[in-house]
């Protein structure tokens, strides 16, 4: 209830000049204008209480109206896909028809008596059948296999079946995709530099001193990807409609490969630290060892994180050429 009370505020939200901006309150802001002594424009009170209820049935009317554009959309682009189907189908039936071996005859007794072979020792008519006769008999044809069309190009032939309006929407939540990911890869380079700041001050035994820096921009940084996290799963939800869409970019498993991923590697080295920092020789070099063996989990986390990010920014690329 609590979302489809959401998507109608959102949806109403756009007429928001009809809402607030009506002709009756316009003319009493004009007319208290050019009054001499500034005073109001004496509209009844019953007046202004139906021109509140208008203003609101015409926008509600105005936002039915989108709503059956889009589920005409909808129904267009369904249509046209069972349209492909159903003639991919017809076509694999006539090739399978075409292709199918001929079905042999059976020869006649009147046919086999007249035959120029026969066996001179037995009664029974036998025909035996010639070399060229076996060669010249049509040999069955396997079938190819019809290829069904991968992803992108289900998507591809998708998009370009959209309405104008559907394309300009998609072409924005494609932006806010790319915007999303480049907050993602802004925090996953900060963690890779702070990362070579932190071997280098393993190197130089000053991790003692530059400790208490180094947890807080940890923390801080580790607070950010938590937030983006919650942001992803947000937009995500907010582009619902283009479902298909959203899923292709963002792959099988976005969560866990793209903000936790970032989450997963700081959390390695925030435990590693602070079960160092608890430590009475945190200059021992066995102390600091404990501290270098997170950089195995860390590495593989952060590799994960780009990798699913280089993915994702080539199939954002095809959804943007998809719909020009």
């Amino acid at each position: 209830m609590l979302d489809i009370l959401r998507q109608y505020f959102f949806g109403i939200i756009h007429y928001w000049w009809l809402l607030m901006f009506g002709l009756l309150g316009a003319a009493n802001t004009a007319y208290k204008w050019f009054h001499p002594d500034r005073k109001d424009l004496p509209i009844p009170h019953w007046i202004r209480v139906y021109f509140a209820i208008g203003a609101l049935l015409i926008a509600q009317f105005l936002l039915y109206r989108d709503s059956i554009k889009n589920l005409g959309a909808v129904i267009l682009e369904k249509q046209s896909c069972n349209s492909d189907n159903w003639h991919l189908k017809e076509r694999v039936n006539a090739l399978s028809i075409a292709h199918s071996p001929a079905i042999p005859q059976v020869q006649s007794e009147g046919s086999a008596a007249s035959a120029p072979h026969r066996s001179s020792s037995s009664g029974k008519n036998q025909s035996a059948p010639s070399t060229s006769d076996a060669s010249s008999s049509p040999q069955p044809v396997v079938p190819s296999q019809t290829l069904q069309p991968t992803p992108l190009e289900s998507l591809t032939q998708v998009n370009r079946n959209l309405s104008r309006g559907d394309r300009e929407r998609l072409a924005n939540a494609l932006y806010e995709f790319s915007q999303e990911l480049e907050k993602m890869a802004a925090v996953g380079y900060k963690l890779n530099q702070w990362s070579g700041q932190f071997n280098t001050d393993m190197q130089n035994n000053s991790l003692e001193k530059t400790f208490a820096d180094r947890r807080k921009e940890l923390n801080d940084m580790s607070e950010s990807a938590k937030a983006l996290a919650k942001s992803f799963v947000e937009l995500r939800d907010k582009w619902k409609y283009y479902e298909r869409q959203r899923d292709y970019v963002f792959g099988d498993n976005p969560d866990n490969e793209g903000p936790n991923a970032l989450i997963n590697a700081m959390s390695v080295y925030i435990f590693q630290l602070d079960q160092w920092a608890a430590l009475k020789d945190r200059d021992n070099p066995a102390a600091l060892n404990l501290v270098k063996s997170a950089g195995v989990e860390y590495s593989r986390y952060l590799n994960t994180f780009f990798k699913w990010k280089g993915g994702c920014d080539g199939r954002l690329a095809q959804m943007k050429q998809s719909i020009q």
